[in-house]
């Protein structure tokens, strides 16, 4: 392989350990990488650097989206609503709880 190229480097990987070994290994095989929404970045001291910076925001957002996932699903525990998909296929699901109302092999655990 002789190039690599990413739209975004949080598409190669959302950890700063990840994306430095990926691109230390990049460097040792002699593959040129290439960022797309970053054309300008090269494969000196100063885009390297650069490119670890970029990297640890995706990590840091990764982070934070986990978190807000977390406090979403933590949210809905706590009003006593469904925090799944979509209610399977000969299941209904109550209005307000979204839980499996009738139906189904799951339904006779509920009503109990």
């Amino acid at each position: 392989m002789d190039a690599f190229a990413v739209h975004r480097l949080d598409r190669l990987s959302r950890r700063v350990a990840d994306c430095a070994g990926l691109l230390e290994e990049f460097r040792a095989r002699r593959v040129r990488f290439f960022v797309a929404a970053r054309p300008e970045i090269g494969v000196g001291a100063f885009e390297m650097f650069l490119l670890n910076l970029l990297s640890t925001f995706a990590q840091f957002q990764r982070e934070i989206i986990a978190s807000r996932i977390r406090d979403a699903r933590a949210a809905l525990i706590k009003r006593g609503r469904r925090i799944t998909g979509v209610v399977a296929f000969g299941y209904e699901a109550d209005a307000v709880t979204q839980a499996n109302a009738s139906g189904g092999v799951g339904s006779a655990r509920l009503e109990q």
